[in-house]
């Protein structure tokens, strides 16, 4: 391509060459705005086509300059259709009117995003499980199994995960509104609480059956909300591809886009036009909570008939009415069919569902082509339900229990719902490392089970030595299954191979702490009269809180637990996170590693690796800039240590929850909820609420002050990527997730590049684009997520257009090998893509990546010296040439260490010829009608290879971009300026502000070159 001579600015608006070449950005989760996408002020840019959710921008009066490197960053190159895609609604709908409403709305959008949380990380655990990847694939140890790419471990159980999800979702509202409100707010006749609206008096004459038939309502329209909110997301989100691309198609998860069982997972026919979470799971969802909230109020009804209920805890065994003989049979009647209806439920969402296209069965070719009658069984489940609560109101309204004030269930039903969240949880730590759930699930279940009988001793017949050590031997059981090592290729995903158990637990811990806000908030609320103590002036009396026991409102044993223990859980975060920013602002200045800049890229020259080794001493800055430079550097090194403190986090939620639940359940057989355990120290127990309020407050504030701060003081956030990863991939674990934008961003970008590689655009849409369509071709601009989406779009691209001459790829700060590439290696691992493997930060070193920049450079020097990439005969290979590191191209080095060597060549394993990579897509074919598959690294200068039409940018500063295949020199990745030139005052670029840059004009340059 070249640069047409002009003046700088001038308006060329009879251009010789008609544009051939689309040049498309795609915004990332930064929400780019069209305009700053390209490089131009909103004035200057309008609408082509889309709606509010997403549309595709141009320049309305494009200009050109002389040279690349004199360009104006506005400017486009002759031959180019510059279009900006913007999706960011899609994401996150932006509230509308005046500013302070919009604000406040934006406040309440985010909010509401954060309650999503649990069911987005559910989602997340679904697409991190293994996954069979196709045959013949970089991994030699992922064997493709028959029957399709969705056959794998824990598909069920993230179901049934999903479920129990749901009914704590309803219960914690049900704790709130039956027993906080209905119950405990009306103990007497006439006396009610004085926090609650005046309009609610009338309830006072009312029974507890007739309040709690009425309140059950809440977390039933609560449920109900969820349904509806999901159910326009479908229509935002996919209607419109369904009306033009599916007519009617089924996904097949058992062929590709191509035909071949070779082809990536995201080149899976329909994988971004199919919902594999279909209106029947949400039917499902929607019946569980009306057959739970019914069980609910019959289990009430039934302990009303049993008189020692009265002042007996809640988790008696005198208050188990389902063993007790004489109850009226309407009320064991409606329990019963509860319970049933709620285990038919889980099990048609786990067998029979057509949610659940991915579960594996013994003879799948029977069962093709077999219309089941999913929608029918999931209709007559949830009428059934719906008749179930309706009836258990009924007869909850006329059961005349014996005492208004005894205590209800919902702690009870709590701890025994999230022990089985938990166990599910840990059971997914090992799908990966080849734990099986035939193992891993009665070990648990004994290792819960145990915990949760403690001090129920006399109940159960056994001691409690005998319980507390069936549960650690389970425990440890469980551990030596989960830690033998399944080979060194666990290094390469995310959290050693727990990937699935760690977002599973997170998104326990995230919905613990939701409820137990929600819980202990509206009791402190309750009694907060009781608190304010008594005095005028400067001085009160302080309230005796032990005088107050039996006049507060007591909260639900297993919340006040959580919100005791998340004390030592923000503690012990926290304590991880100084030691980590201590250790590192007290070290040496150690120079990271930087790519290879293009000329001229306006950045200081700071010491690089030599030879795969980090230069570790200390040296004068050489001035306010590159002092500045170092700082960022180590800024953006500091944030991505965030996958390590995911672990510690998921781990002290892990031990929270399960320490919350046994501390819960033995102060329930004690005497009641809100009681801890009897040996930690009394001043504890006394000021448990006190202190779970203020955790659970203090937590609550910073997360919508972060939530605040980022509307009002717009900033790029790591944060953001949580959303990355919550939300790209379709919605496949929970109905009421967050929607995947995917979904509709993915068929749109691709329907606009075969639109215009086939000349089918509106003429008034490209006035100027070339007649001959042989010579259209593409390049996709993305950045950050945006990259992963530009991905997906060349993987489902027909094949046709499939092409190296036809498409390129320019990415820039990319998350795409380190973070993508392992939390999700079968859609976008080595795999897929054919880069690089890529080792997990380090917590406590210097530089998180020096592992994986030293293994880079080393098999790059490898490559360079005799690795079978570089095509050199067995005479060559089998030479003996040291590289500058000292160690020899066989693999060992001077130490006989010959694993570090494997390792280091195992990062560079070529996939099968057969094997479609995005690599093998964007490579140009060579000169002998081969396709360079692989672009692990820089080929020998004796053999002459293309180089594949995609080029990466990324610079150290910038916390969220990284290399899309190598540290050390290689065909794709290049360096990017560290400071930025558009901007008034010289500041250090950090996440944006790359197509601004001298090496983006420069390097797309480069690209088209390629193609």
């Amino acid at each position: 391509m070249r640069w047409v001579n002009a003046t700088d600015g001038r308006r060329n608006q009879d251009r010789e060459v008609q544009p051939h070449i689309l040049e498309l950005r795609i915004h990332g989760i930064r929400n780019t705005p069209p305009a700053e996408m390209l490089c131009t002020s909103p004035e200057s840019i309008k609408p082509v086509r889309g709606d509010v959710y997403g549309n595709f921008w141009i320049l309305k009066e494009p200009t050109v300059s002389r040279t690349a490197q004199d360009a104006l960053p506005e400017s486009v190159p002759p031959g180019v259709r510059r279009e900006a895609y913007s999706w960011g609604t899609l994401n996150r709908k932006d509230a509308t009117g005046t500013w302070i409403f919009g604000r406040l709305g934006q406040v309440l959008t985010q909010i509401a995003w954060t309650l999503l949380l649990p069911f987005g990380f559910c989602n997340v655990a679904y697409w991190a499980r293994k996954l069979p990847v196709p045959e013949g694939s970089l991994d030699p140890a992922a064997k493709a199994r028959k029957g399709g790419w969705m056959h794998g471990e824990g598909a069920a159980s993230i179901r049934v995960f999903a479920l129990g999800l749901t009914l704590f979702f309803a219960i914690g509202l049900a704790a709130v509104s039956l027993d906080l409100v209905g119950i405990q707010c009306f103990r007497d006749a006439r006396q009610v609480c004085s926090q609650l609206p005046g309009f609610l008096d009338l309830l006072a004459d009312w029974t507890r059956g007739q309040r709690l038939a009425f309140l059950s309502l809440v977390p039933l329209s609560a449920v109900l909300l969820l349904y509806f909110v999901s159910r326009r997301s479908r229509v935002v989100y996919e209607e419109n591809v369904y009306a033009k691309e599916l007519n009617g198609a089924d996904l097949d998860p058992d062929e590709g886009s191509l035909g071949s069982p070779n082809a990536p997972i995201l080149s899976t026919a329909g994988f971004w036009r199919h919902a594999l979470l279909s209106s029947n799971t949400e039917r499902l969802h929607l019946a569980a909570s009306f057959s739970f909230l019914a069980g609910l109020l019959a289990w009430d009804a039934l302990n009303g008939e049993v008189p020692v209920c009265s002042t007996a805890p809640s988790a008696s065994p005198a208050c188990f009415p389902l063993f007790t003989v004489w109850l009226p049979w309407a009320g064991v009647a409606i329990a019963a069919a509860a319970i049933l209806l709620l285990l038919v439920i889980a099990a048609q969402v786990v067998i029979d569902s057509e949610a659940c296209p991915d579960i594996s069965r013994k003879h799948p070719e029977k069962e093709k082509g077999r219309d089941r009658p999913t929608g029918t069984v999931a209709g007559v489940l949830l009428a059934g339900a719906i008749l179930l609560f309706v009836l258990g109101i009924v007869n909850s309204a006329g059961a005349s229990g014996s005492d208004p004030g005894r205590p209800f269930v919902a702690g009870l039903v709590t701890t025994v719902l999230v022990a089985v969240l938990l166990v599910l949880s840990l059971s997914a730590l090992g799908w990966r490392r080849g734990v099986r759930n035939v193992y891993s699930l009665p070990l648990l279940g004994v290792m819960a089970a145990s915990l949760l009988l403690v001090g129920w001793g006399d109940v159960v017949r056994l001691p409690d030595a005998v319980l507390w050590t069936a549960a650690a031997v389970s425990a440890a059981l469980f551990l030596v299954l989960l830690l033998r090592r399944k080979g060194d290729g666990q290094r390469y995903e995310g959290w050693r191979g727990c990937g699935p158990g760690v977002m599973m637990l997170l998104a326990v811990g995230t919905a613990m702490f939701l409820s137990s806000l929600l819980v202990v908030g509206t009791a402190s609320y309750l009694n907060w009269p009781l608190y304010e103590g008594v005095g005028s002036g400067l001085w009160r009396t302080a309230v005796d809180r032990a005088a107050l026991v039996g006049q507060e409102i007591v909260i639900p044993a297993p919340y006040l637990e959580f919100g005791v223990i998340l004390t030592a859980i923000v503690g012990a975060a926290l304590a991880a996170v100084v030691l980590v920013v201590a250790g590192h602002l007290v070290r040496a200045p150690q120079a990271l590693t930087t790519p290879e800049p293009p000329p001229p890229v306006f950045r200081p020259e700071l010491a690089d690796y030599g030879a795969g080794r980090t230069i570790r001493v200390r040296r004068p800055f050489n001035g306010a800039l590159e002092k500045s430079v170092v700082f960022r550097r180590r800024q953006a090194a500091l944030a991505q240590r965030a996958e390590p403190f995911i672990a510690i986090l998921a781990g002290l939620l892990a031990l929270g929850v399960t320490a919350a639940l046994t501390i819960s359940t033995t102060g329930s057989r004690d005497g009641g909820s809100g009681h801890l355990a009897p040996w930690l120290p009394t001043f504890i127990e006394d000021s448990a609420e006190a202190l779970a309020i203020f955790m659970l407050a203090s937590v609550g504030i910073a997360i919508l002050g972060s939530i605040i701060a980022g509307i009002f003081v717009p900033a790029d956030r790591p944060a953001a990527l949580l959303w990355d990863l919550i939300c790209f991939l379709p919605r496949a674990g929970h109905p009421f997730g967050p929607p995947c934008y995917a979904d509709r961003v993915v068929p749109e970008i691709t329907d606009r590049v075969q639109e215009w590689l086939s000349g089918e655009v509106p003429e008034n849409e490209a006035p100027l684009g070339e007649k001959d369509v042989a010579k259209r071709q593409v390049v996709l601009s993305a950045h950050s997520l945006g990259a992963v989406l530009a991905i997906a779009v060349i993987l489902n691209i027909d094949e046709k257009w499939r092409t190296s001459a036809k498409i390129g790829l320019l990415t820039y700060g990319t998350q795409v090998r380190p973070y993508f590439g392992r939390f999700f290696p079968e859609l976008l691992g080595p795999c897929a893509l054919g880069n690089r493997h890529c080792r997990g930060p380090s917590l406590i070193s210097a530089d998180p990546w020096y592992k994986q920049v030293k293994d880079d450079f080393d098999a790059t020097a490898k490559d360079a010296t005799g690795n079978d990439a570089t095509a050199k005969d067995a005479t060559a290979k089998d030479a003996t040439a040291k590289d500058a590191t000292g160690k020899d191209a066989t693999g060992k080095d001077a130490t006989g260490n010959e694993a570090a060597r494997k390792d280091a060549a195992h990062s560079a394993l070529p996939p099968a010829s057969g094997v479609l990579t995005l690599a093998k897509v964007l490579t140009p074919a060579s000169p002998n009608g081969a396709n360079f598959i692989i672009i692990a690294g820089l080929m020998s200068n004796e053999v002459t290879t293309p180089e594949p039409a995609w080029i990466n940018l990324w610079r150290r500063t910038d916390f969220l971009g990284f290399p899309a295949n190598s540290y050390a020199m290689n065909p794709v990745d290049r360096g990017a300026d560290e400071l930025e030139r558009h901007t008034y005052m010289l500041q250090v670029a950090t996440h944006g502000g790359y197509p601004y840059t001298l090496a983006y004009r420069s390097r797309f340059e480069e690209l088209v070159q390629r193609m």
